[in-house]
C-alpha cells in the first residue's frame, strides 16, 4: 500500500483508488476482474473432477503410495488424471496414467526389468501375469539384499460422480538368489463398474542383511512404486 504526502485527492483514477485512513491519504489498485471463457470454465471444472478422482484412487492405492507419498506426487497424479479426462477418447488416452510413477527416484520398470501384463478381458476377474524370472539376473537390488517384497493393488473410482469402487491387494515375497522363479498369475475377483477408471499399481521393497539382522529398507532411492495398468469402463 502506498502513502501520499502533501496532496489532497480522493476517489478513483483508472485502476487507482485514493482514500484517507487514520488521517493518512493512501492509494490502492483495483483488483483486475478476469473474465472466464467457456473454455476456462470447462477446464476448471475438469481439473476439480480430476482432483476428486485422484483422492479416491489415492485412498485405494495407499499401501503402495504411503512409503513415498508427498504433496508434489499428489499434484503430479492430479495432472495426469486431468490430462486423461481431457483426451478425445478416454479408452485410448490413458498414457498419462498407465505408467505413472509415484516415486520419481526409482522407476518401477527399470528396477523390475519387466512390467507384469494385465488381462482385463474377463468381466469378473482381472489377471496379472508375472513372467518367470531369475531375481539376481533380472531385478536391480541394493547390496546385501535377501528378499524382494511386492505389493500389488487394483482399485478404481467412478468418473462423473467420483467415489471408490473397489480395492484388492496381494503381497508377494521372493527370495533374492539365482534360482528360477516360475511364472505366476495373480487373479483378482474384480468387476469393472460402468463409468469407472481402474488401475493396477505395484510397490517394490527390499529386505537387506544388516550386521546380524535382516531389515526392510526405507530408502526412497529403492522404493519403486507406480501404476502398471489402467482401464476405463464406459
Amino acid at each position: 500500500m502506498a502513502k501520499i504526502n502533501d496532496v489532497i485527492i480522493t476517489g478513483k483514477l483508472k485502476n487507482l483508488v485514493f482514500y484517507e485512513r487514520l488521517g493518512t491519504l493512501c492509494v490502492r489498485t483495483i483488483p483486475v476482474n478476469v473474465r472466464q471463457t467457456k473454455g476456462t470454465k470447462k477446464n476448471a471444472k475438469t481439473f476439480g473432477q480430476a482432483a476428486k478422482i485422484m483422492k479416491y484412487l489415492r485412498e485405494g492405492l495407499l499401501p503402495v503410495i504411503s512409503p513415498v507419498k508427498d504433496t508434489y506426487t499428489a499434484n503430479r497424479f492430479n495432472i495426469a488424471i486431468h490430462q486423461w479426462l481431457k483426451s478425445a477418447d478416454r479408452n485410448i488416452g490413458l498414457s498419462s496414467i498407465n505408467s505413472f510413477q509415484f516415486n520419481e527416484k526409482a522407476n518401477l520398470a527399470d528396477r523390475l526389468g519387466f512390467i507384469p501384463a494385465t488381462d482385463w478381458t474377463d468381466p469378473a476377474i482381472v489377471r496379472i501375469h508375472i513372467p518367470a524370472i531369475i531375481p539376481t539376473k533380472q531385478i536391480k537390488a541394493p547390496k546385501n539384499t535377501t528378499h524382494i517384497h511386492w505389493t500389488v493393488i487394483i482399485t478404481g473410482s467412478k468418473v462423473e460422480q467420483p467415489c471408490l469402487t473397489s480395492n484388492l491387494s496381494i503381497l508377494i515375497d521372493t527370495v533374492w538368489n539365482d534360482e528360477l522363479v516360475p511364472a505366476r498369475t495373480i487373479e483378482f475377483p474384480y468387476r469393472l463398474n460402468p463409468d469407472s477408471i481402474n488401475v493396477v499399481a505395484m510397490l517394490m521393497q527390499y529386505s537387506v542383511k544388516c550386521k546380524m539382522t535382516t531389515q526392510r529398507m526405507d530408502d526412497k532411492q529403492w522404493m519403486a512404486s507406480g501404476i502398471i495398468a489402467a482401464k476405463f469402463k464406459e
